[in-house]
């Protein structure tokens, strides 16, 4: 399978999930956490103003990405999906100079 069909497939939510409303405090729950791994307290978690099965991830005023809540047979998890764009990458020759 060719990588763009697999970067594809991983990003989408697979069709037997079982999507449920994120509730105010488990965006506080996961907030703390992200917050807590990434050790910066700028990570934001806001709800979707159309979307209830999903949350979106700020870090300051920037958007850069989407938690989505799953529970299926009693278990609970939260997938979290971000896009990056080449454009936004150092250029090539930047990271690989050395020191």
């Amino acid at each position: 399978m060719p990588l763009s069909t697999y970067v594809s497939w991983i990003k989408r939510p697979a069709r037997d999930w079982s999507l449920s409303h994120v509730d105010r405090t488990e965006i506080l729950r996961v907030e703390k956490y992200l917050r807590s791994l990434f050790r910066l307290d700028t990570i934001k978690i806001e709800a979707r103003p159309t979307k209830k099965d999903s949350v979106e991830v700020m870090v300051g005023d920037e958007f850069i990405g989407v938690i989505f809540k799953d529970t299926e047979d009693g278990e609970t998890t939260y997938h979290f999906e971000m896009a990056i764009l080449e454009m936004d990458l150092p250029p090539a020759a930047a990271v690989l100079k050395k020191p």
